[in-house]
């Protein structure tokens, strides 16, 4: 799809708002709000002066200061709490009066009050969900009204991850009829797929607030990706006064076209409520006609078809831009993530933004959509303020909200109730776990629920883990329980839901490579980009055990990008540097194995390490290379190295003899004795003049959209100079910056108030913001001995 059409759909399904004029109205709360950090006591019920405004969505402790004494440490990547407001004035019409008013939120971390006139109208402490309340009897019509969130994040650290602070996802008031579907009330599954039809079952909820009976017609209409309506079904029904009541309704589909990874073909439900002289209400629902099968001896297959679950587990931040994800961010990882051949996600260990959902049905990404990271007991000393407080009075509702808010997708796959959970030891954790399970299959019956277990002797022995339909196994291959528990329980179906960790940073290499091939830790404190886990329980290995049981589903290697916080090494370390892409989404040398052996559509030659070794002349540095081509042959300045020929023993080749020269490394793939690919790896000259590249010529003038600007620097032949360090200065006009950022874990500084900066080996990058203006972006990057450059989007 081309980006003009794609960026359309993406406005249409994410607006609404736009059925009917009539029936129901969506207004967009993400436009000034008056922040207040520190929090002002007892403010809520009165306009303040003061205030910084901001736009949602927010993220307050990715502005930092980062501090090695804040008390969300490691784990919260040493970046600040507290407690804060937000307020917003509201113009109320006149004609709002006798309608239900709704205000949600997409998440809001953590522990969250909301005040509509100063009056508390709701709390949630969980930070990951999505919630509403009605605010119709605390509204004052035909005038302004205050909205003040209140937002406590002090008990820190309360997640074992960065969790970042406040209203770090989207917010908006919805105006429906006093009869209107309820929040997440169309349920959408597809019981029948066949080639020639498919039927859609659609369970709509209603809530009839009127004080009489109210007759009606539910309308299901069902449109192409054209708008087309392909197929359309109503039925009469009457509804008590004062009732919630849900209807099901069967839609059939002729020649339907489904979704799958490569073609992710959608069709919108439009469900209209009426009666002959008025239309109640009316929503759009994306769907997506496909089958799952999760088989005891098969593992997974989509739409009849067997494969892999290639998947990598992430968390929801996004480096420099903490919590506050705009859903051009995630399209451009999620993209990076398909080009490598990943097809799956899991949401580790937390439900994400609606976004990120919408996104993955269109790009043909399949989601394990996990919920809880910790039930009734903490996990570690360091996090002793987690969700556990809040488990007896809000699990179950957290649960049924986040299945009902996401079970329309296509892209969720399997539900996933919890990680690594204290409780799989205990002899009550399979109550807990079977009352989960209970909730899923409840809410979405067409779905099975899993969880990643890593005690995996007492999980087998409390029982836990026969609980679950899937059973998730974090490590699996690792703590030898494959094969050991496939004998004793051969009808249990397996995933492996999280795998194999890659510690490496990425454009770093350290010298000499291990024989044994162990991690290591270097006195710069990063890590070596050779995979020094290769021949234990690697990349390689698991990739292997995965691929060869052909009842393993598939695996989730931990993680697919690097994120803030549960870092390998102290202070003044930031990032985890598990991912095989770094936190700016910059592939590390890791991704080109997982793109060598999952990515069977594109040939794949990739070399390490980068070619500019000032001071090595003459020593030992091994060359590696990732490809799947069946033999390569490596040249040194037009001399050969060898031919080597790949094998499974070892998922990539090695030349450890090459002693280092400056020149030209390049390596031709060979595919059945006929030569395929070259790639050459360069020694570069010094720096000479930097290098901007945007992945977006044009974007909307709409306060969402954003561009990313890579920066690098060249030398005067015009060749990256891979291990540049180099400093520059960056100005931007027509948008709004929203980082700087290199990828190198141990920068503390701040990501938005310094305009000047350092390549970190060789990269860079700032993501700017569109305004509400339509003008020219651009960027200018300047320093003091190299030439620099300069480049302009048009924002429209």
């Amino acid at each position: 799809m081309c980006r003009n059409v794609f960026l359309f759909l993406l406005f249409v399904f994410f607006s609404p708002g736009h059925i009917s004029a009539n029936s129901r109205t969506i207004v967009d709360l993400n436009e000034g709000w008056y922040f207040f950090n520190p929090y002002l006591p007892w403010s809520e019920g009165r306009p303040n002066k003061g205030g910084r405004v901001v736009n949602l969505p927010h993220d307050w402790s990715i502005e930092g200061p980062f501090n090695k004494d804040n008390p969300s440490g490691s784990s919260g990547a040493y970046l600040p709490g507290g407690r804060a407001l937000y307020q917003k004035i509201l113009d109320v019409p006149e004609n709002w009066q006798g309608k239900k008013v709704f205000i949600e939120f997409d998440g809001v971390y953590q522990s969250s009050e909301v005040f509509i006139n100063g009056i508390l109208v709701g709390k949630r402490p969980n930070g990951w969900v999505s919630f509403s309340y009605e605010i119709s009897h605390w509204l004052n019509y035909g005038e302004e009204n205050l909205i003040a969130v209140r937002v406590t994040n002090t008990d820190m650290p309360n997640c074992r991850w960065y969790s970042g602070s406040g209203i770090y996802r989207p917010a908006r008031i919805i105006v429906t009829d006093p009869l209107h579907i309820k929040q997440w009330g169309v349920f959408v599954s597809t019981p029948i797929v066949e080639k020639e039809y498919a039927f859609a079952k659609v369970n709509s909820t209603l809530t009839n607030d009127y004080p009489g009976v109210q007759y009606i017609s539910i309308i299901q209409q069902i449109l192409d990706e054209n708008g087309n309506i392909v197929a359309e079904q109503q039925d009469d029904y009457s509804i008590a006064a004062n009732k919630e009541q849900e209807f099901s309704q069967m839609v059939k589909i002729q020649n339907p076209k489904l979704w799958d990874i490569d073609h992710p073909n959608l069709y919108t439900l439009k469900t209209i409520v009426r009666n002959k002289e008025k239309e109640y209400d009316g929503v759009l629902n994306n769907f997506g006609l496909r089958t799952i099968v999760f088989d005891k001896d098969k593992g997974f297959s989509l739409n009849g078809a067997r494969m892999k679950l290639k998947g990598v587990c992430l968390h929801h931040d996004a480096g420099m831009l903490g919590a506050a994800v705009p859903p051009m961010v995630w399209e451009r990882r999620i993209k990076i993530l398909k080009e490598m051949g990943c097809n799956a996600i899991r949401t580790g260990h937390s439900p994400f933004d609606p976004a990120f959902y919408e996104l993955c049905d269109r790009m043909g990404m399949m989601v394990v959509d996990e919920v809880f990271d910790e039930w009734t007991v903490h996990k570690l000393d360091n996090v002793p303020s987690g969700y556990n407080r809040y488990w007896d009075e809000w699990h179950a509702r957290d649960l049924t909200d986040i299945i009902r808010r996401d079970r329309n997708h296509p892209s969720v796959i399997l539900w996933s109730v919890g990680n690594e959970s204290m409780e799989q030891a205990f002899p009550h954790g399979k109550d807990i776990a079977r009352e989960l399970v209970a909730i899923c299959h409840r809410e979405d019956p067409t779905r099975l629920v899993t969880c990643g277990n890593n005690k995996h002797k007492e999980a087998n022995m409390t029982g836990f883990a026969d609980e679950f339909d899937v059973v998730g196994y974090n490590y699996g291959h690792q703590f030898q329980m494959y094969e050991p528990d496939r004998i004793k329980y051969p009808n249990r179906r397996v995933i492996g839901t999280e795998n194999t960790r890659g510690n490496s940073t990425r454009g770093y290499y350290s010298f000499p490579v291990p024989e044994d091939y162990r991690m290591v830790r270097t006195k710069d404190e990063y890590f070596s980009s050779y995979d020094g886990r290769t021949r234990i329980y690697g990349q390689e290995n698991e990739w292997k055990v995965t691929r060869d049981l052909d009842y393993v589903s598939g695996m989730f290697i931990w993680t697919g990008i690097d994120y803030l916080g549960e870092t390998s090494w102290p202070w003044p370390t930031k990032y985890s540097d598990f991912g095989v892409i770094d936190a700016c989404g910059f592939p590390k040398d890791a991704y080109y194995f997982y793109k060598s052996v999952w990515n069977e559509k594109d040939i794949t030659l990739h070399l390490l390490p980068h070619w500019n070794w000032s001071g090595r002349k003459g020593e030992a540095t091994p060359v590696w290379c990732y490809t799947n081509c069946d033999e390569v042959e490596l040249f040194l300045n037009g001399k050969s190295q060898g031919r080597r020929r790949f094998n499974d023993d070892i998922m990539h080749l090695e030349w450890n003899d090459i002693r280092y020269e400056p020149g030209i490394l390049k390596a031709v793939g060979y595919r059945k004795g006929k030569k395929v690919v070259e790639k050459e790896v360069v020694t570069a000259g010094e720096p000479a003049a930097f290098s901007i590249e945007a992945d977006v010529e044009t974007i909307r003038a709409n306060n969402r959209d954003v561009v990313h600007f890579v920066i690098s620097v060249k030398d005067e032949q015009g060749r990256m100079v891979p291990n540049a360090n180099t400093a520059f200065n960056v100005e931007v006009s027509g948008g709004r910056l929203l980082g700087i950022d290199n990828g190198d874990p141990k920068y503390v500084g701040s990501f938005m108030e310094t305009r000047q900066r350092t390549l970190f080996n060789g990269l860079a990058l700032v993501i700017v913001q569109a305004t509400g203006k339509k003008e020219d972006i651009k960027i200018n990057i300047s320093s003091e001995n190299i030439k620099g450059n300069e480049l302009m989007v048009n924002a429209r």
